[in-house]
């Protein structure tokens, strides 16, 4: 892209980015980080304009400027190492400015965008090295750009840069979700004081046993693993939900259930009522001891969670809870549901998710599964809305069938697991094709959901 040259004006003492009145930095707030300081402006003024258009042109214009001022001192803009012995300059500062020279994308040059004194220290060296003076006024008149757009849109070079990422092709926003999310899980960690290895999901669809539901109805029932897996306390006064099922129609309305634990049930405290609630957990793949767990009574049921205790990765624990879904709904559309989902509703900082869906072979589902995640800052216990959906670019993979591969690194039990709470069904591998979603680091509070279109109304 070339852009529109100013008309030649006389030489003016050369501007620094950096420096208020008599060489000092100016004192107060900062203002930009890219636009010059020590410079009365007046207040930015309210411009409608297409902001990847405008980010296009002043990006793109101070990589020109850039590109057209390294040459103009005979300095290779690939050789970032080279630059710094010769001018003696800081290797990042090279290596950031040879990355925008070389950047084919803006979205690239956003994120290695030095500051204002990094650019100053850049530009004296370049006069020091007999620059014209042009070359190093170019320069500055694109960053006094960037800076004004900076000021309209954005307020600073670090939310330019997320701002451009959903401009980028999908690896380049890939690379710098997972960076965003590996930040916010330590940060939560931080916040919440609770953080796990991994959370694992998996439900398998199976035509319904259920006494009254014909084989050849569409019934199904569901049956859930839900494994929290290395969780750990980093403050020891934390107490922390587990788990609690809701189940909806399309619309948002309330369905009612009714579920059967895999393993014979295990009673856990309600409160301090003096009750007590039976609570699904798969006893052989807990962690040992066994994990201290308690039910709390809400509007909706009971929700189980794990109380204070100590802190640290000595004390991390394994939960596994599995139960089934009897007579949970058919694979054919009504009036009230046209997709069958299964929301997983993320709210404990974990470095990995993973869950997998099993479909037996008796039932016609179209797969592979839709996967979204969206935000539940905003919503209630009912289906996410589109208008919180947030950003997701990993895949569904495919396990293959009959059986699926069930292994994983993550879980290294995973494939004993499932097939153990199978077989306390009556089913085998054997009998399921496979699909699984992973990703690090997932965003909470959000949910994922898992979908698939039901099928015509017979």
């Amino acid at each position: 892209m070339v852009l529109p040259q100013e008309v030649p004006r006389e030489p003016q003492p050369a501007r620094k980015l950096n420096r208020g009145r008599g060489g000092r930095r100016p004192r107060g707030p900062r203002g930009p980080d890219v636009a010059p300081r020590g410079v009365e402006q007046a207040a930015p003024e309210i411009v409608l304009e297409d902001f990847e258009s405008a980010a296009a042109a002043s990006l793109l214009g101070l990589r020109s400027a850039l590109t057209d001022l390294l040459h103009s001192v005979g300095a290779d803009p690939l050789r970032p190492q080279q630059i710094a012995r010769t001018h003696r300059l800081n290797k990042n500062l090279t290596w950031k400015i040879s990355r925008i020279v070389g950047a084919e994308l803006i979205a690239e040059i956003a994120a290695h965008l030095p500051g204002p004194a990094a650019l100053d220290i850049l530009l004296e060296a370049m006069e020091r090295a007999g620059a014209p003076p042009e070359r190093c006024e170019a320069v500055r008149d694109a960053a006094v750009r960037l800076g004004d757009l900076i000021a309209r849109h954005a307020g600073d070079r670090a939310t330019l840069a997320v701002m451009l990422d959903e401009l980028s092709p999908s690896p380049l926003r890939a690379d710098r979700l997972e960076a965003a999310r590996r930040s916010a899980f330590l940060g939560n960690s931080a916040i919440w004081g609770v953080q796990a290895r991994a959370r694992v999901i998996c439900y398998a669809l199976v035509p319904s046993r259920e006494p009254g539901a014909p084989h050849d109805a569409g019934v199904v029932d569901i049956v859930r693993i839900s494994a929290l897996l290395g969780f750990r306390r980093l403050r020891g006064s934390v107490r922390w939900p587990l788990f609690q099922a809701v189940f909806y129609n399309d619309d948002g309305s309330p369905r009612s259930f009714r579920t059967v634990p895999i393993d014979p049930p295990q009673t856990v405290p309600v409160g301090a009522s003096g009750d007590r609630a039976a609570c699904p957990l798969i006893g052989s793949f807990c962690s040992t001891p066994m994990p201290v767990i308690e039910a709390v009574k809400t509007r909706t049921g009971l929700r189980f969670e794990l109380p204070d205790g100590p802190v640290g990765t000595s004390h991390a624990i394994d939960v596994v809870l599995s139960d089934a879904i009897v007579a949970a709904a058919s694979i054919h559309a009504d009036e009230r549901n046209r997709v069958g989902s299964h929301p997983i509703h993320l709210f404990t900082p974990t470095a990995a998710l993973m869950c997998d869906l099993l479909i037996h072979r008796d039932l016609p589902l179209r797969m592979p599964p839709s996967v979204r995640l969206y935000s539940r800052l905003t919503a209630d216990e009912g289906p996410p809305i589109e208008s919180d959906r947030l950003p997701l670019l990993e895949q569904v993979q495919t396990l293959g069938a009959f059986p699926p591969a069930m292994a994983t690194p993550l879980a290294p039990r995973h494939a004993e697991l499932v097939a153990h709470v199978l077989g306390r069904r009556g089913l085998a591998l054997e009998e399921f094709s496979g699909w699984r979603f992973a990703m690090r680091n997932p965003p909470i509070a959000a949910v994922l959901n898992v979908s698939y279109p039901l099928l015509e109304a017979r």
